[in-house]
């Protein structure tokens, strides 16, 4: 797992832990159940996670994805910006660009 993958992972389980840890540990273990996706797989499968939270909280989820998101541009150094027409996949891929192109110290 490398800086990026980490730091997504991080960022997830930090969302997710803003619930409770009896949620968050439910909600693994809905995607593990539902979706087959494990929480090792989220920094691999980024779109299968928020696919599984819409499936789970529907447009609540994008509350939760934001957080994500958020922690995951803290964890690397990134500045946030919202942007209204983004979601969460563009965020992912806008922050691992960045992270490529300039690493954190």
């Amino acid at each position: 797992m490398d800086e990026f993958q980490r730091a997504l992972l991080e960022a997830a389980d930090e969302a997710l832990l803003q619930l409770s840890e009896s949620v968050r540990h439910s909600i693994y273990w809905y995607l593990k159940n539902r979706y087959g996706l494990a929480r090792e797989e989220v920094p691999f499968k980024p779109e299968e996670f928020a696919r599984g939270l819409r499936g789970l909280f529907g447009e609540g989820a994008d509350m939760i994805l934001e957080w994500v998101a958020r922690g995951l541009y803290a964890k690397l150094g990134l500045p946030f910006e919202e942007r209204p027409d983004w979601g969460f996949m563009d965020y992912v891929s806008h922050a691992k660009e960045s992270a490529r192109r300039s690493p954190a110290p």
